[in-house]
Parts: structure tokens; C-alpha cells; sequence
């Protein structure tokens, strides 16, 4: 999503206006967010060693590794502009569901 979001800044692309009221497109955005999420814990990330998230909270090196890319993420949403949905995104259940919500600080 943020990479899509991404290309057409870059390129200046414009998507088509939604004909809804701004809080139905950011629950709409909210929940694309979730799904995409969803998916990726059980996809390889290179930062992980090329292992699922759920694969690397299984090892305590893992879970350091895990840790440090739940904090990426978070500080990389943080930085979006206020009201940005990406920026409001709550990472609270990825955490708890890598069973590593203990480690966040």
C-alpha cells in the first residue's frame, strides 16, 4: 500500500477522488492496512533472515530481529503527516501476535 502510494507521488499521479466521507475511506484504509499486514507475517522478510516474522519470533535472535523491524515500522508510519491513516496505523496486535508485545518499549 505504502509503496503504491509511493509510485504515483513520485510520478505525480493522482488516484480518482472517492465520492465518501473521509472517515469511511480511512476505515477502508485502516483495513487494507490490516490485511496487507496479515499476509506479510507469514511471508519472508530480507531483514529477517529471509523468514516469515511468525518463523523468526520462534528464536530468541529472531525475536530481537523481529523486535527491531516491529520498531522500523512503527517509526516509519509515526513520521507520516498528521491525519494520514498510514501514520495512525496501531501495530499493538502484530506485536502480540509474534508473541513479543512484552519487548515493545
Amino acid at each position: 500500500m505504502e509503496q503504491l502510494l509511493e509510485e504515483q507521488r513520485a510520478s505525480g499521479e493522482r488516484p480518482p477522488p472517492l465520492d465518501l466521507p473521509p472517515e469511511e475511506v480511512r476505515a477502508i484504509l485502516q483495513q487494507q492496512l490490516e490485511e496487507h499486514h496479515r499476509q506479510v507475517l507469514d511471508q519472508p522478510i530480507p531483514v529477517l533472515g529471509n523468514v516469515s516474522p511468525r518463523k523468526a519470533a520462534r528464536t530468541a535472535k529472531g525475536r530481537e530481529k523481529v523486535v527491531n523491524w516491529l520498531k522500523t515500522l512503527e517509526n516509519h508510519s509515526s513520521k507520516r503527516p498528521d491525519g494520514d491513516p498510514i501514520g495512525e496505523y496501531d501495530f499493538a496486535w502484530m506485536w502480540q501476535e509474534l508473541g513479543v508485545a512484552e519487548l515493545r518499549k
